[in-house]
């Protein structure tokens, strides 16, 4: 008997064991008819530039001007029309999320086209430029600090230094000046006075800035001729001392602005299809180099969109689809990379940790200073494939994020984390 209970018992177990494991399986079986589909994972764009924000800078035509200025926590733009209810407003740009939170329009005298050359920033400081007037903005104060109009020939570019500001003015045909003044305040004053002999009409522009061994300041300009034959000419001048150090008249031809750049003790800029070097403390000519051999050939007229000196080369940019590096002793051709979009850009080079970031044709590239490769690529282009870029590209030193402009929106941009 007591065998027979036990048996009815296991026998029960048995039976609850069975019937739980096939309610389970029912119950499992119900849930898979009633189960929907997992939405699919979002696409993995971290290895393409991706926009973050990008916030409206016209209500109208497309515009030109300022490349984005980055100031605390704030990205800097300006528009040519009425937006915001100002007309040819600065924009203060919240770099967080696009966000406008001020405007500025206080212009003495109008505005212009604020593309490279034609304005100037230090510190708390923009300068705004044109060829009849000059505005001051504190930035901290998103106020005017200063402005001046002239009655004179006033050059349309300037550039600026050590908390000053340099301009060039025109007397007559004969006469041309270089001015500047402190950039907080309006004090200008006289630099160098040039009066031509003949028939020569003087124009002054594109300052550079160096300094002696002994620690002397250097101003340099170039005096750019058109008639009554073209001449391109180079001036330095001791800041310090306060007087004209050199004057170098080799270059017969007519050239673009382009600010010449100084590298240890030497003087480079580009000369029509060629580079220059100069001695920075006699003038002299050390030597000139024809490069567009050296890029591939093409329809439009050749021209050096951007130069830089890096890891001890020339490094520079045609309207060609190349980035050449050249010695900086004899200007001899290393390499030609290829690579890149043809065309004009707009600015300079902006740097961010061993790479190169410009607008070239109107197309985003990066460049990987040790091999010369263009790290933008059709694969991780991302969102910018359809976008023309009419700015240069400014890199914030902190984070790597990208701002630029295409004529109607001002774009915030991340990097790919494997650039």
């Amino acid at each position: 008997m007591v065998y027979m209970v036990m048996s009815l018992n296991w026998i029960g177990n048995r039976m609850r064991v069975i019937y739980s494991a096939i309610r389970f399986l029912a119950i499992m079986a119900i849930c898979d008819s009633c189960k929907t589909e997992a939405p699919p994972l979002p696409p993995d764009n971290s290895n393409r530039f991706e926009i973050l924000w990008k916030t409206p800078i016209t209500y109208g035509p497309g515009v030109l001007g300022l490349n984005p200025i980055l100031y605390d926590s704030l990205v800097i733009v300006n528009t040519e029309y009425e937006l915001y209810d100002d007309f040819a407003a600065i924009l203060f740009i919240d770099t967080t999320n696009g966000a406008v939170v001020d405007t500025w329009s206080d212009y003495i005298d109008g505005t212009t086209l604020y593309t490279s050359n034609k304005f100037y920033h230090e510190d708390d400081y923009l300068v705004l430029h044109t060829m009849r007037s000059t505005d001051v903005l504190n930035l901290k104060t998103r106020q005017r600090q200063w402005a001046s109009t002239t009655n004179r020939n006033q050059s349309a570019f300037l550039n600026g230094d050590s908390g000053y500001i340099y301009t060039s003015h025109n007397i007559g045909t004969k006469t041309a000046t270089v001015e500047r003044t402190p950039i907080h305040q309006e004090n200008w004053e006289t630099v160098y006075s040039f009066t031509a002999n003949g028939a020569m009409r003087p124009f002054f522009d594109g300052f550079g800035f160096a300094s002696l061994p002994n620690g002397d300041q250097i101003l340099l300009w170039q005096n750019r001729v058109s008639f009554p034959t073209s001449q391109l000419e180079i001036f330095a001048f001791n800041l310090t001392a306060d007087t004209l150090l050199w004057r170098n008249r080799d270059f017969p031809g007519f050239e673009l602005l382009f600010p010449p750049l100084v590298y240890q003790g030497k003087v480079y800029g580009p000369f029509i299809d060629s580079i220059y070097c100069l001695d920075l403390e006699t003038g002299q000519t050390l030597w000139l180099k024809n490069i567009e051999p050296s890029f591939g050939p093409s329809f439009e007229p050749f021209g050096i969109v951007y130069m830089g000196i890096y890891n001890n080369q020339l490094l520079i940019k045609s309207n060609r689809s190349g980035m050449l590096y050249a010695t900086t002793k004899t200007g001899s051709v290393n390499k030609v990379v290829e690579g890149y979009p043809e065309g004009n850009g707009e600015g300079e080079f902006s740097y961010w940790q061993g790479k190169l970031y410009f607008n070239s044709g109107l197309e985003l590239a990066v460049t990987d200073i040790a091999t010369g490769e263009n790290l933008v690529t059709p694969a991780n282009l991302g969102e910018l494939a359809d976008i023309d870029i009419y700015s240069s590209i400014t890199v914030d030193p902190d984070n790597g994020k990208l701002y630029f402009q295409d004529g109607y929106f001002l774009y915030c941009v991340r990097q790919p984390k494997n650039l």
